[in-house]
């Protein structure tokens, strides 16, 4: 995979400079009011000479958000061209110490974007207690920081680590740096690596992305190659699992990607190493794997290192020695479920789903003419009725239109014309406080997608209606293509495609989805949360890449000729329900599943994971039929009809 420059469509750059248009994935620009840090603001010369560590920490303060301002405590800190020199680890805290969420990173591109770690700096010299040059954290939410809640080791761990990214950039250890982890990266909910190159020298590199602190997930990485390193990528813990999708490994010294106890979901992945490609450690730990591809010297490189489950699907290998155990031949090309080394049947049913990409949008319209909400009169205080505001500026006939960090009510449906192409919310907040609105009553969504030109892009938005009555913050109707990116929905419907709606594609967004007709849906990194039917499929093809429910939840509900294919995840009933649903359910359609399920309570765990009640057709599989993971289940394959008897 090329990290190409394209809008990554976020942006915070003072608009002193000439219109940015870019073209290709991984190029982002702001303009000067949205709302973002600027590095060079807070004195960061990225000039690769003077040492830059102050600055950069100084705008990750500036950027931290007061609770109950917005939804997550994420402003985005903005790295315009330039090498960024430093010699001690980047992180979000407190001024008690306390560790922080809400780290956003943006460069402007892999390619002219550089944070690079001080040759032979401090502390990093030791590959048995490697340091981190970028490391993100869970909230902690009271107490000291080191006096208990979810870190009591003081190691900014827990599972409110929310909207951590890093983006647009390359992350380079330097020299004679042996210690150096390139992000010590944890994520919950929603969080993103994306569009990055990591890269580590022939002296210097421990881990390229270590996700080894408790309890790492659900995140997106994306678009990522990640050079040298003694290991590539490592994962830990028995939750809650980390999607991966175009991500390349390349020479790594010991191995290329390690799991220990993960759920792990994997789309287009390049190995090329003289070492192990993947090592799957714990028993409890899965993955599931589509276009995963091998290559090495042929001599010495083992492919797969297997001790827990695998589903695999178009597995390729080149100058590879060994795969499973065994030797394999050059060109393989394999498929299956695997325990350990053994293959116990195929993975692929004659249905498989296409897997299709993102579409490139092409959108390359300079900041100087986007539109601000606030120019037509929106106010960003949580209070002020944006509604009129927003529907004018989405009526300028501007292409891109922006919310500037803030958070912004909106008590109507407002319109989405075919002359928007995208919508930036830069971390904003949208929330309803007219609760019997007409429109909703009905059914309808905040905003409204009706166009049938050009693919639609929404992006970096939280849609707030936790205790507030349920709404839809999605209603898409149109036959355009609508890509959402980095949206989170609470207490809220997240979208809903009509019949008549186009191609749906999803990446790093949480909260219920509806989809029927006859058009694709491709989501990669779906959190979920709460009761009921997560995903409700009513007729369409539906390819999933690593879903997360909590509480008593269905995952997908598939109906009326729906095929879908959860490839990986994990769900958790948390606690113990008066009455259990399924974790799937069908009629009439066709489901592939594949996931683990955690538990720490005996009796919060799945009674059925499928309950199928197609006509003629009608099937129970119940956990006892599952292998045990501890108090949960290992579910490597499930699926409705012949295929999955």
């Amino acid at each position: 995979m090329v990290l190409a420059c394209i809008a990554m469509f976020l942006a915070a750059v003072p608009v002193a400079r000439a219109a940015v248009g870019c073209g290709a994935m991984g190029c982002a620009a702001f303009p000067a009011d949205a709302g973002v840090i600027d590095v060079k603001k807070f004195g960061a010369r990225g000039d690769g000479v003077n040492d830059d560590t102050a600055a950069i920490l100084a705008a990750i303060r500036a950027a931290d958000v007061s609770f109950g301002t917005a939804w997550w405590r994420a402003r985005i800190v903005f790295f315009p061209a330039g090498t960024y020199l430093v010699s001690d680890t980047l992180n979000k805290r407190a001024a008690d110490g306390r560790y922080l969420s809400g780290m956003v990173l943006i460069g402007a591109s892999p390619q002219t974007t550089r944070l690079r770690l001080k040759d032979r700096a401090a502390g990093y010299d030791n590959a048995a207690s490697p340091k981190p040059v970028i490391f993100t954290s869970s909230t902690l939410l009271a107490g000291q920081p080191t006096a208990g809640g979810k870190d009591y080791l003081g190691k900014g761990e827990g599972n409110d680590a929310y909207a951590n990214y890093v983006e647009n950039m390359t992350i380079d250890v330097g020299n004679g740096n042996p210690g150096a982890v390139a992000i010590d990266y944890l994520a919950n909910n929603s969080g993103a690596l994306r569009h990055l190159a990591i890269v580590g020298g022939s002296d210097s590199g421990a881990i390229g992305i270590s996700m080894d602190r408790k309890w790492p997930g659900p995140a997106l990485l994306s678009d990522i190659s990640v050079s040298g390193f003694d290991i590539g990528i490592s994962a830990s813990y028995t939750e809650y699992g980390v999607t991966l999708d175009k991500v390349t490994l390349a020479g790594a010294r010991s191995i290329a990607l390690r799991n220990r106890g993960n759920s792990l979901s994997i789309n287009d992945m390049d190995i090329d190493a003289d070492a192990v490609g993947v090592q799957n450690l714990d028993p409890r730990g899965l993955i599931t794997a589509v276009n995963l591809r091998f290559s090495g010297d042929g001599t010495t490189a083992t492919a797969i290192e297997n001790y827990g489950a695998m589903t695999l699907r178009q597995v390729r290998t080149q100058n590879r020695a060994q795969f499973f155990g065994g030797p394999v031949a050059g060109g393989a090309v394999f498929e299956g479920v695997y325990q350990g080394n053994a293959r116990l049947r195929s993975a692929t049913p004659s249905w498989a789903l296409p897997v299709k990409p993102v579409p490139v949008t092409g959108i390359t319209d300079g900041v100087e003419s986007w539109v601000n909400v606030q120019a037509y009169g929106a106010v960003g205080d949580g209070v002020t009725d944006s509604t009129s505001a927003v529907q004018q500026a989405l009526r300028s006939g501007a292409s891109t239109i922006y919310f500037p960090f803030g958070s912004y009510v909106i008590n109507d449906t407002v319109d989405v014309p075919a002359s928007v192409r995208r919508i930036e919310g830069a971390m904003s907040t949208i929330s309803v406080k007219r609760y019997n609105s007409a429109p909703f009553w009905l059914g309808g969504g905040i905003f409204k997608v009706a166009a049938n030109g050009a693919p639609l892009v929404i992006e970096r938005l939280s849609f707030d209606m936790v205790n507030k009555g349920g709404k839809l913050a999605i209603e898409y109707v149109g036959a355009a293509q609508l890509v959402l990116r980095d949206i989170v929905a609470a207490g809220i419907t997240l979208v809903d495609r009509a019949e008549t709606g186009g191609e749906l594609f999803a990446e790093n967004v949480g909260g219920t989805v509806r989809i029927a007709g006859t058009s694709g849906g491709w989501i990669r990194q779906l959190n979920s949360e709460g009761n009921g039917i997560r995903v409700t499929n009513n007729g369409a093809p539906l390819w999933i890449l690593g879903v997360k429910t909590e509480q008593n939840a269905t995952m997908v509900a598939t109906t009326s000729g729906g095929t879908t294919e959860l490839m990986g995840g994990l769900i958790y009933m948390v606690n113990t329900p008066s009455a259990k649903n399924p974790a799937l359910t069908n009629s009439g359609g066709k489901v592939f599943a594949s996931y683990v399920e955690s538990s720490y309570i005996a009796t919060a765990t799945y009674d059925v994971h499928l309950s199928d009640q197609t006509p003629g057709a009608e099937r129970i599989v119940n956990a006892t039929s599952l292998a045990p993971r501890g108090l949960g289940r290992i579910v490597p394959l499930l699926a409705t009809g012949a295929f999955g008897s």
